[in-house]
């Protein structure tokens, strides 16, 4: 179930020294970015030290995130002025939620005779914490709500979904 997700930024950074990238923007342009874009929780952002400003140079950085996950980020200087491009080009230990809304979707659709169904897992991804369960909220055309209990099964992201049953009001 891991799939990339993939961001694309281009930010203008003033440069650090007469040749050098400010890293120290670029560490807080990837931070700021994936928390916003990916609503995930960063925890640390680590590029090279230093880098030369050079037209094409690329290089990676890696973000701890969601306590347990780590992306991996393909920074490209796009010009000699400090014009960077980064985008996300690797996941570890985290669980794609588009790709699990997506298979609950699928599972429930087949069961509900035509009813168009949306489901929600929140944010985009998720740390892999092998044994843990979390809610997702799935809703009919007609209105009717259900909670889905996940259970995270194995490092790899295998995750088994069951619809939770409320017990009936007195």
């Amino acid at each position: 179930m891991r799939l990339f997700g993939f961001v694309v930024v281009a930010f203008a950074l003033t440069l650090a020294g007469a040749d050098d990238l400010d890293m120290d923007a670029v560490v807080k342009s990837i931070r700021e970015g994936l928390a916003e874009q990916l609503a995930v929780s960063v925890q640390k952002v680590d590029c090279p030290q230093a880098r030369e400003v050079e037209t094409g140079d690329v290089f990676e950085c890696t973000a701890g995130v969601e306590d347990v996950g780590r992306l991996t980020v393909a920074v490209t200087q796009k010009d000699d002025e400090g014009n960077i491009a980064w985008k996300v080009t690797k996941t570890a230990g985290l669980l794609d939620l588009a790709s699990l809304e997506k298979q609950i979707h699928d599972g429930l659709a087949a069961h509900s005779e035509g009813a168009e169904v949306k489901v929600s897992c929140g944010g985009r991804y998720r740390g892999i914490q092998v044994g843990k369960t979390f809610e997702c909220r799935a809703e009919d055309s007609t209105g009717e709500k259900v909670r889905i209990k996940v259970l995270i099964e194995d490092a790899d992201g295998n995750v088994h979904w069951s619809v939770v049953q409320d017990a009936p009001s007195s």
